[in-house]
């Protein structure tokens, strides 16, 4: 907190934000697509597609999350740097944009390889046990598809 006092527990709060709208919004449609194009043609969806799915899913959100990633630790990370080192980003995009123009796209990908190893495995495991949690509920007579089911399946 030091220098800059209270509002420093929200440095990065656009990267973070951000870095939810790509990570998240890419892992969680990426799995619901594959779901659909790896279900069989009874309906059913046997587990290793499901997981095949989240691995898949996963490193798309990591890929996609990785620049907001970037400039989230900047932008976290900045204010313990000295004056003279500081990057002084705006707010993230102005952190992508800035990256990208100063230092180069590839910049934006850097630590790509760890980022996307620890998506896919989280995303395979988070929303592949979602899925077969929910599936056995569902055989259950206590639950229906509501919002009770997709909390005890989480």
């Amino acid at each position: 907190m030091g220098e800059q006092g209270v509002l420093s527990f929200y440095n990065g709060i656009s990267a973070a934000i951000l870095r939810q709208m790509t990570y998240a919004m890419a892992r969680f449609s990426a799995y619901d697509v594959l779901k659909k194009k790896l279900t069989l043609e009874d309906g059913s969806l046997p587990f290793y597609r499901m997981a095949f799915a989240g691995v898949v899913a996963g490193a798309i959100g990591g890929i996609c999350g990785t620049p907001a990633d970037i400039v989230l630790i900047r932008l976290q990370n900045d204010g313990s740097l000295p004056a003279e080192k500081r990057r002084n980003y705006k707010n993230a995009f102005d952190g992508v944009i800035r990256i990208a123009r100063e230092e180069g796209g590839s910049e934006l990908l850097k630590g790509v390889i760890p980022n996307m190893s620890r998506a896919i495995m989280m995303t395979g495991a988070q929303l592949c046990s979602y899925d077969v949690f929910k599936q056995l509920l569902l055989t259950t007579p206590y639950f229906n598809d509501n919002l009770g089911m997709h909390f005890s399946a989480s």
